[in-house]
């Protein structure tokens, strides 16, 4: 009996690579929306605890020299936040569009998964058919083998 063969194997495959890599994609973006996240976490903890320090040293006394110095860090953290929350906002968008690319590959995989399935199952029901008609064709002439003596 011959083995199914599927004639579009090959581009099956192509289309489990294809689908792989858009997982690797959503992956990596995913990755580095949390690195994002991240920095804008240490960024808010940062401008938190430069204002509590500048209000402390407001309160033992501070140099007017030195306000400057901790006003412009602030004012710095809030440029590199605002510039992360863009980041990150940006890195959302990415994300959705790589996810929308992946439904799509996965769908187009299983498509194809699903013409192979029901080619195999019309394969093998055509074979059994086939061995099923050569069974009774074998029956038939036996049985009139023995009829006629």
């Amino acid at each position: 009996m011959k083995k199914f063969r599927f004639r579009l194997q090959s581009f099956l495959g192509y289309r489990k690579h294809l689908e792989q890599e858009a997982k690797q994609d959503v992956s990596i973006t995913q990755t580095k929306i949390n690195d994002c996240k991240n920095r804008m976490d240490a960024f808010e903890m940062d401008q938190k605890k430069s204002i509590s320090e500048l209000s402390d040293k407001m309160s033992t006394g501070i140099e007017a020299k030195q306000i400057p110095v901790y006003t412009s860090y602030h004012d710095r953290l809030g440029l590199l936040l605002k510039n992360e929350t863009m980041q990150h906002s940006r890195l959302q968008k990415e994300l959705s569009h790589k996810q929308k690319i992946l439904k799509q590959r996965s769908v187009d995989k299983k498509a194809l998964e699903n013409l192979q399935q029901r080619k195999k199952e019309e394969y093998y029901k055509n074979i059994s058919d086939s061995l099923q008609k050569e069974a009774e064709d074998i029956n038939i002439m036996r049985k009139i083998r023995n009829t006629n003596p």
